[in-house]
């Protein structure tokens, strides 16, 4: 009897944390810059692929999911690991080639490699026409 009541008040605090605040986790984020491009690590465990956006304007990255609560016929004892839907925003500190961005998804990690633009250089001329 106390086990059922616990669970059904368990459930109902996890499911009124998620409608409540549907953006109430933010995975860690770092951004590392070497030679020649930005690298942006993020931690979501537990998802695929298919869970989440990646997405680059103007000078930002944006990363949009959801982790979704697998088992909801339970109660918890205890909850660290957070769910339901989720938005990173990264200024970049430069341009990046657009083109060429890559990521990959591995072992709980996204990893987003923007590689830095190159800047062109124009020759000047130094020959003055003299009248």
């Amino acid at each position: 009897m106390i086990t059922e009541k616990r669970t059904s008040f368990n459930a109902k605090i996890v499911k009124l944390k998620l409608n409540l605040n549907p953006h109430a986790w933010h995975p860690p984020t770092d951004l590392l810059e070497t030679e020649d491009s930005f690298i942006i690590r993020t931690e979501i465990a537990g998802m695929s692929a298919s869970d989440f956006s990646v997405n680059i304007d103007e000078d930002f990255v944006t990363i949009i999911g959801k982790r979704s609560l697998t088992n909801r016929k339970c109660a918890f004892h205890r909850m660290e690991i957070l769910y339901g839907d989720f938005t990173v925003r990264i200024a970049l500190p430069d341009e990046v080639d657009v083109d060429a961005v890559s990521a990959e998804y591995d072992t709980g990690f996204l990893t987003i490699f923007l590689p830095k633009a190159k800047t062109h250089l124009i020759k000047l001329d130094d020959h003055l026409e003299r009248k």
